[in-house]
C-alpha cells in the first residue's frame, strides 16, 4: 500500500480562530453611519426647503418618516456592500453573514447612542432640579403652604386643601 501526499489545506495547518473579519465589519459600520449622516443633512435640507413651500405639514410628516426609512434603509445597504467587498476569499454566503453583521453593529451602536443620550437627560434634568434647589432653599416639602400664598392661594383654600388631603 503506497501512500500518495495529499496537498496541505490551509484548514489541516491554522489554528481555529474567529472566521469573521472584524476590521470589514467596522469598515462597514463606519460607512453606514458616514452615509446615514450623509443623508441626514440632505433631508435636513430637503425638508427646510419643502416647509418653506407651505405645504400640508400632515403629508410633509409622512413624507419625512417613509424618506427617512429609506434612506436608512440605504445607508445599511451601502455599508453592507462595502462589508461584503472588504472580506477576502469569503463565499457570497459568507459575505451576505457579514453584511448582516454590519447591520447588527450599526443597530447596537445606535441604540448604545440613544442610552446615551437618555441617560445625559435624565442627568441633566436632575442637576437642573439640584440647582434650583440650592438656590431656593424655600422650596421644600416641609413649607409648601408658604409656598401656596406666594402663589396667591388663601389661608381658607390652603386650610380646605389640607382638611381634604388623604395620603
Amino acid at each position: 500500500m503506497k501512500h500518495e501526499p495529499q496537498p496541505v489545506r490551509y484548514e489541516d495547518v491554522a489554528g481555529v480562530k474567529s472566521r469573521v473579519s472584524w476590521g470589514a465589519v467596522m469598515g462597514g459600520s463606519v460607512v453606514t453611519l458616514a452615509s446615514y449622516l450623509l443623508f441626514s443633512l440632505l433631508l435636513a435640507g430637503l425638508g427646510l426647503a419643502i416647509s418653506d413651500a407651505n405645504s400640508n405639514i400632515r403629508d410633509v410628516g409622512l413624507g419625512t418618516v417613509l424618506v427617512g426609512v429609506f434612506c436608512m434603509g440605504l445607508a445599511l445597504f451601502v455599508g453592507g456592500w462595502v462589508t461584503t467587498q472588504m472580506t477576502a476569499g469569503e463565499t457570497k454566503c459568507e459575505s451576505v453573514i457579514y453584511g448582516i453583521l454590519t447591520w447588527a453593529t450599526v443597530t447596537a451602536l445606535s441604540l448604545g447612542a440613544v442610552g446615551m443620550g437618555v441617560k445625559a437627560g435624565y442627568h441633566g434634568l436632575l442637576g437642573a432640579a439640584y440647582v434650583a434647589q440650592a438656590s431656593n432653599p424655600d422650596i421644600t416639602a416641609d413649607n409648601w403652604e408658604a409656598i401656596a400664598r406666594r402663589a396667591g392661594f388663601s389661608q381658607e383654600r390652603i386650610n380646605d386643601l389640607k382638611a381634604n388631603y388623604t395620603p
